[in-house]
């Protein structure tokens, strides 16, 4: 093109035919428009100018519609993941375990050790290994050998893992260990990963640019979600495509033809947005010309786009001063204290009743009676789960084992809806002295209605929600209730059964200034079964504090990376990577930022310290966190990366080092935010002045 004196960015390529047509496209990204999912696409607009002229600027005008209409996610990945319960998945997982699955189970564990086989796809993932510093034969997470053999964390769907051939579980070690590799290390069971394991570990990254934001959904691809432990199903699928599924008038469609419906399909939201702008374009530039000249399109759109509804705080302000709660309070609608005085003696009940194991997270029950339960964090599963060849993986923990009888979950399920009302409101003492940052002291003058009722680990939960216009609008507020065990303090009686709540107000994501993130519950109410003090004391969340204190580090453990299997090639990689062109400006700043943690290990990265010490700080609320903090020896169940308790009175206390999670009676350092890049500092006499953020209940 270059020889003919041809420019592709200014010249115009025209055909001469009998019809002129005029195209624009556009790139755009369906994250960009309310879906959580990176697809990068190009769109063209293409229409029949007027007059032939074949530089009609009508292209222009669709663009900036299609550009106004853009919308920032406000939901993560989770929110599109159909709930365990669900009757879509327990089919799902009926058929794992029923003969289809049998038989694809048989075909796994006759495979041969992918690793000494000649697979033209073994190089891919000797070569990623090598290149990520990744130790050979590393695989902590699902430990998978020859003929079926495998050992993986007890929250892993295992009859789905049973079909599954030993090059994908080698691409869930690969990106395990790349989580892990990282200098802002992860542990996958804990964050918001999304795998496509059918592609070859050289061509699947482990972690996206935003984090609960999912990948390309392609034709064929089995994506896993570790921190689930469980695949995404071809009807989650078209969900993350905002293609309602539920609506669909569908025949008998496979899982396989499902995927492949919704990985050929283009996002709902973008197909509408564009859509849209080519039904109105030609309105927008008719309005443009006749508001003067060089006006512009997107100042236009802005000025005719108000709503006529009324604002979310306007309908509030109307229910407050209705205050339909005063009216329930005179009659006979029950006050939430009531309710936790009915249900805390059935906790004991509840946890028999309650998912034990995760082969029973669907549904069903195990068809044992005996179950197997740590100590320490209370993980629990079930006899016929803990094989040796194929099962849950506990070698950590400390375990007991536990019997249970008649486990019928409908007949107790039966007596929870006997004792929770369909409706519920709150006292008036407590809700109205919650602080001001949580939006929620009009709480109680809303009514709160019952959603749903859940089978949860070693739990019920009953879950009220609070909604706007009378109780006919959107909801602003959930109360959760939560009746069994609700503290495991890490002894054999330690653990606490009784009623737990949680109150949570969504209106700081809903009215400005807006907050953006899962939101904390704001308030937290406790009855333990058998207390000869029922009465309600609420706990709320304490305003963040600034203080200084002083952390030590004493004995050594092995790190995380050690244990996962990473070598001192990873460093290495990383070094040598931030001296490239690419990476040296970006490295650079980060340095002078402070956070040349997130490229580089410290020098003694193999080890982390067994304890922590926490003292100093002059803010009343440090002296609730000082005191030693000992590591979690609990692989798979606990967040490895960011958590030790603290140990008082020889019993395990309920404040824990959470580094980057929602604190919940914990202390959260955000000074630390990983304990790797600390640890050369943490050992022997050296003190260390950090300052945190107190975050406490």
């Amino acid at each position: 093109m270059e020889h003919n004196g041809i420019s592709k960015a200014n010249d115009t390529l025209v055909f001469e035919t009998g019809v002129t047509y005029c195209a624009h496209y556009m790139k755009v990204d369906t994250k960009d428009f309310g879906l959580p999912q990176t697809r990068n696409r190009t769109y063209m607009f293409v229409w029949q100018p007027e007059n032939e002229d074949f530089e009609d600027d009508l292209g222009e005008y669709w663009e900036a519609i299609v550009s106004f209409l853009k919308s920032p996610v406000r939901h993560s990945l989770e929110a599109f993941i159909l709930e365990a319960d669900h009757d879509i998945i327990r089919v799902f997982r009926e058929a794992l375990s029923g003969p289809a699955g049998r038989t694809s189970k048989r075909a796994a564990f006759l495979e041969p050790d992918f690793w000494a086989s000649t697979s033209a796809n073994l190089k891919y993932s000797t070569i990623t290994r090598e290149r990520s510093g990744i130790d050979e034969m590393a695989r902590t997470v699902t430990s998978w050998g020859a003929y079926g053999e495998k050992q993986c964390p007890p929250h892993y769907w295992l009859e789905y893992l049973n079909i599954t051939e030993q090059r994908q579980l080698d691409v869930i070690e690969i990106m395990h260990a790349s989580a892990a590799r990282d200098a802002e290390l992860h542990d996958s069971s804990f964050s918001s990963f999304f795998w496509n394991i059918s592609q070859n570990a050289g061509k699947e990254k482990h972690r996206g640019a935003k984090s609960g934001i999912a990948g390309c959904i392609t034709p064929g691809g089995n994506v896993f979600l570790p921190h689930m432990g469980r695949p995404i199903l071809g009807s989650e699928k078209l969900l993350l495509q905002g293609i309602p599924y539920f609506r669909l008038l569908l025949n008998n469609e496979t899982e396989v033809q499902l995927g492949d419906l919704a990985g050929n399909a283009m996002s709902l939201t973008v197909v509408c947005a564009t859509m849209l702008a080519a039904l109105t374009c030609k309105q927008l530039r008719a309005e443009c010309h006749e508001a003067g000249k060089n006006v512009d399109p997107t100042k236009l759109l802005n000025k005719t786009a108000s709503l006529p509804t009324k604002a979310l705080q306007e309908r509030l302000d109307a229910d407050i001063s209705m205050d339909i709660a005063v009216t329930h309070r005179e009659s006979t609608l029950p006050c939430i204290s009531s309710v936790f005085n009915q249900l805390a003696p059935l906790a004991e009940e509840a946890v028999e009743a309650s998912i034990l194991c995760t082969c029973e997270s669907s549904g069903r029950n195990s068809s044992t009676c005996e179950f197997v339960q740590c100590r320490r964090c209370g993980a629990s599963c079930c006899r016929d789960c803990l094989h040796s060849t194929a099962g849950y993986q506990l070698r950590s923990h400390d375990t007991k084992s536990i019997t249970v009888g008649d486990r019928t979950q409908g007949a107790f399920q039966s007596k929870l809806q006997n004792i929770v009302p369909t409706s519920v409101i709150f006292d008036e003492d407590g809700i109205a002295e919650l602080s001001s940052d949580h939006r929620a002291k009009d709480l109680d003058k809303f009514v709160f209605n019952l959603h749903r009722i859940q089978r949860r680990r070693r739990a019920w939960r009953v879950i009220y929600y609070a909604k706007a216009d009378a109780g006919t609008g959107e909801p602003i507020a959930q109360f959760v209730l939560s009746v069994g065990e609700i503290a495991a303090k890490g002894a054999d009686d330690g653990i606490q059964l009784g009623v737990n709540g949680e109150l949570t107000s969504f209106l700081p994501a809903k009215l400005h200034p807006l907050v953006y993130g899962p939101i904390s519950p704001c308030a937290k109410v406790r009855v333990l079964m058998g207390s000869e003090d029922a009465k309600m004391m609420w706990s709320q969340r304490m305003k963040t504090e600034t203080t200084d204190l002083v952390v030590e580090g004493t004995g050594e453990s092995p790190s995380f990376r050690a244990e996962t299997g990473i070598n001192q090639d990873a460093p290495d990689a990383l070094v040598a990577n931030s001296k490239t062109k690419y990476y040296q400006k970006i490295v650079a700043n980060a340095k002078q930022r402070g956070e040349e943690r997130r490229w580089f290990y410290p020098s003694n990265w193999e080890v982390w310290p067994e304890n922590i010490s926490i003292s100093g700080g002059s803010s009343g609320a440090a002296s609730t966190v000082h005191g030693t903090y000992v590591r979690s020896n609990c692989r798979q169940t606990t967040n490895q990366v960011r958590r030790w308790r603290l140990q008082r009175a020889s019993e395990l206390l309920g404040f824990i080092i959470i580094l980057g999670s929602n604190p919940f009676f914990r202390f959260r350092a955000r000074s630390f935010s990983l304990l790797a890049s600390l640890s050369s500092r943490l050992f022997g006499s050296e003190r260390l002045m950090a300052r945190s953020q107190l975050c406490i209940y």
